[in-house]
């Protein structure tokens, strides 16, 4: 869980080392942040966000890009708590997350992309998880 929240997180010095005081910090508040929605709600975020990622796979999405889709879906989450949902789907083997260096090189940029499971489970071919709700097609 650890190696996922430094590539969420992306709490790098300029010479690659983890940021432990931010990183600890993040990971504190994520927790406070998702235990203080309801299970259903963060049940639908997850599930929103592999809809998102189904739609525009084999693309990947940045998190500032990825937040910003699910608050035009009407869900909207601050970025620790996204970070949350991405490390949930991500040790699930739902979604995958590469870090690649940004525009500033001193920093790493994460981009999510749905894994064919993720999107086996999206289209309903494997056994449900109570950890991610899908939203029934219209």
């Amino acid at each position: 869980m650890t190696e996922n929240c430094l590539i969420l997180r992306s709490d790098f010095d300029g010479n690659g080392h983890e940021a432990a005081a931010a990183r600890s910090a993040g990971i504190q508040h994520s927790r406070n942040v998702s235990m203080t929605t309801s299970l259903r709600h963060r049940e639908i975020i997850r599930g929103k966000i592999l809809y998102y990622l189904g739609l525009i796979y084999p693309q990947s999405a940045t998190l500032p890009l990825l937040q910003g889709e699910l608050d035009f879906l009407g869900y909207p989450i601050p970025l620790e708590e996204l970070n949350f949902h991405v490390a949930y789907l991500t040790e699930k083997g739902l979604v995958a997350v590469e870090g690649v260096r940004g525009p500033h090189s001193h920093r790493n940029v994460s981009l999510v992309k749905i894994t064919a499971k993720g999107i086996d489970y999206r289209d309903g071919r494997l056994p449900q998880d109570d950890g991610i709700y899908l939203q029934p097609d219209k």
